[in-house]
């Protein structure tokens, strides 16, 4: 298939008119699709196209478009916000304005494009047959994801998902041995299917919003939308953090607006969709410096088992597209300094308005490879003006919209840790309870578990050769200086969590650690490579060196991802954390902390609508983050902790009581982890019941 510009350009008016059409006539799944497709795609490909970068792979391409996309809707949704109320438009964010404002832009700019058309040259996709088969077969994956997911949520029937996640592992397995005979288009493909499935096993398990910060971060995404203005207000510090970013306020009111989508839809299919880019743009920067498929894949596959569940908080999956798409166009040699400075900026300012401690831990990356390239006085990729730009948009933004809060929390967390270098350096609880685990401080639960950590344990080990490697070839040749670097930076970070006490719980040993895969998981292959290069006595030819290094990497990662995803635990009837699969033997305590209940927002949204907002509002404290939030929109002040020891209450209070407690009799929180119900029954018959759906009840206090 070939498309030159002018195709381009018309397929661009047509799925604008398609969207002005299907919103006006509010054309269900149309209007989803097309306005997908639009927001997504078309102002990151028109702007990539102003910028000429020929000489991009297709899938680089999509890449930057869509991080040029998701930057380009958040910055203009700023724009309307701050202007139009000065001229009296109150609602700057509502439909009209945004596909009128859209409309105007994109048209001019494909105007501007079409003057130009004799610049540019045609876009050629040529797919072979076993190609085409492959991306046929692997339609299937989203399907069996779906209908799995459904048969649990419906019959507690995981078989389906069972089947899901073996076949995941298999193409996996397929693929990584026959890379040479894939193009990289459906090499990308298959990792974007894959992930987009594997998310929608965990998202589609609830109706409801899913997840711990998720909740937080729906309620301002709610706010900004049934306001269609974004406004930054301080109340709490947790919801503070949520309203000073674009990526789960003004980008996901666009969406919802322009799709006529359900803002619980926008966080379920949405944004899993715009995540399953990450592995796109992680492949071409693998390829980049790994320069070999096979380590491209499988590092990219080894970052998706470790982010089986997403990638953090809802606004770090926006904020990991600009963490990846930044080092891509750094180190990318098909992009001329002028304009990677103007995608640099784009990027960078993506990443500042999207998740605060992504931002912090990208320039303090930024910050160490630029010193240390200048110190070394190398070549730099990464120039000063690049380190003051983005001190300079990090600094405006957070003082802009949290009067410096958050540099004051992280300025605790570096003085927490120093002060408790003297007082817990040698106490590994400080280190949290996943770099303990990691180390082998905590025994395994069973058999499983042990083989488990061992596959986890060899998957380290073959990036710490892979890294020794590395630096003896950076020592030999060389040669791709900041890029050793950038591993050498990521590899110490690590070392500091298992080091430094109170770091690793400060952002999530988890979180840290799939940050740095973001650099890191090529090495994984590396390492297999270098092991399989020092068995002299095999004395293996060139090619059966790469071949073992191939089936000796997959040997640990296939079943290391099967082991993540808690399917060999489910087989044997042994403990597992997968609530998709194992959910209905798990203790109800451990289901109802991420999954969320009807009756828990039916209860929600009553005490919400018919209660004074003034009232004060008790509730275990797992319950304040979850349909009390999300679905109340209560603010953060009216909560007062339910303790086992509560006797007294607020005049006027009110005690709400979620599915837990009524059903399975369970409190969470107080001076006990957990208690019983019954033991506040003396409370509760001093009070009177104002609601009750039967699982979720509401007492009021005279």
């Amino acid at each position: 298939m070939h498309f030159g510009l002018r195709s381009l350009i018309l397929i661009a008016l047509i799925l604008q008119l398609a969207l002005v059409l299907s919103s006006y006539w509010d054309i269900s799944v149309a209007r989803q699709v097309v306005g997908f497709l639009y927001l997504t795609f078309v102002p990151g490909v028109i702007i990539l196209k102003f910028l000429k970068l020929e000489n991009l792979s297709l899938v680089g391409t999509v890449s930057l478009s869509v991080g040029i996309s998701v930057a380009f809707l958040m910055f203009l949704g700023l724009l309307l916000n701050e202007l139009l109320p000065l001229v009296g438009f109150l609602n700057p964010l509502s439909i009209e304005y945004l596909i009128i404002v859209l409309s105007m832009l994109i048209t001019l700019l494909c105007l501007a494009l079409y003057i130009k058309a004799e610049t540019f040259r045609n876009t050629h996709i040529q797919l072979s047959l076993i190609d085409k088969i492959m991306l046929l077969i692997l339609i299937c994956l989203p399907v069996l994801s779906v209908s799995g997911t459904l048969g649990v949520n419906i019959r507690t029937e995981n078989s389906l998902l069972l089947l899901f996640f073996l076949l995941v592992s298999i193409f996996a397995l397929v693929i990584s041995l026959l890379h040479q005979k894939f193009t990289l288009e459906t090499k990308s493909t298959s990792l974007f299917i894959m992930y987009f499935s594997i998310l929608m096993v965990t998202w589609l398990m609830t109706n409801y919003i899913f997840g711990y910060d998720s909740h937080l971060e729906f309620y301002s995404f709610k706010a900004t939308n049934n306001a269609s203005y974004w406004n930054p207000t301080r109340s709490h510090f947790e919801i503070d953090k949520g309203n000073a970013m674009l990526s789960i306020t003004i980008l996901p009111t666009i969406y919802s607006k322009v799709m006529g989508l359900d803002p619980v839809w926008v966080f379920k299919i949405v944004y899993p969709l715009l995540a399953a880019f990450v592995p796109l743009a992680l492949y071409q920067l693998f390829l980049l410096h790994a320069k070999k498929d096979a380590a491209a894949f499988l590092g990219v596959f080894l970052f998706i088992t470790h982010s089986l569940d997403g990638l953090g908080s809802i606004k770090e999956w926006i904020a990991t597209i600009f963490y990846v798409l930044l080092f891509f166009i750094i180190f990318s040699e098909k992009i001329p300094q002028s304009k990677r400075k103007i995608l640099f900026i784009i990027f960078a300012g993506g990443l500042v308005v999207s998740h605060y401690s992504k931002s912090y831990i990208f320039m303090v990356v930024l910050i160490l490879m630029w010193m240390i390239s200048f110190l070394m006085k190398k070549n730099l990729k990464v120039t000063l003006d690049m380190v003051l730009l983005y001190l300079s948009m990090t600094f405006a933004w957070y003082i802009f919209t949290l009067q410096g809060t958050t540099f004051e929390a992280l300025l605790k967390t570096f003085d927490n840790v120093f002060r408790s270098l003297t007082t817990e350096f040698a106490n590994p609880e400080s280190r949290g309870s996943t770099v303990m685990t990691a180390l082998g401080l905590v025994g395994p639960p069973t058999y499983l578990h042990l083989i488990s950590r061992i596959f986890f344990y060899l998957t380290v080990l073959l990036i710490l050769v892979g890294f020794v490697s590395a630096a003896l070839k950076f020592w030999k040749e060389r040669s791709e200086f900041e890029y050793f670097v950038l591993v050498c930076i990521n590899m110490g970070i690590l070392a500091l969590t298992i080091i430094l006490p109170n770091l690793a719980p400060s952002y999530n040993m988890t979180r840290f650690y799939r940050t740095a895969l973001i650099v890191l998981a090529p090495l994984c292959f590396l390492g297999s490579e270098e092991i399989v290069a020092n068995l002299h006595r095999l004395r293996l030819a060139s090619l059966q060196r790469k071949i073992s290094a191939l089936f000796l990497t997959c040997a640990v990662l296939i079943p290391f991802f099967l082991f993540q995803t808690g399917f060999f635990y489910e087989v044997a009837k042994v403990e597992c954390w997968s609530i998709p699969l194992s959910g209905y033997r798990m203790p109800p305590s451990e289901v109802s902390g991420p999954l969320l209940y009807g009756a828990d927002v039916s209860g929600a949204i009553w005490l919400s609508r018919y209660t004074d907002k003034a009232s004060a509002i008790y509730a275990d404290i797992v319950a304040w983050d979850r349909a009390l939030t999300s679905y109340g929109l209560i603010d953060y002040g009216r909560f007062r902790a339910l303790g086992n020891t509560t006797r007294t209450l607020e005049t006027g209070s009110l005690i709400y009581l979620r599915r837990l407690n009524i059903v399975h009799g369970i409190m969470v929180g107080g001076y006990l982890p957990q208690w019983n119900t019954t033991d506040m029954q003396p409370l509760l018959n001093k009070l009177n019941q104002v609601y009750s759906n039967g699982e979720c009840n509401i007492y009021k206090n005279p």
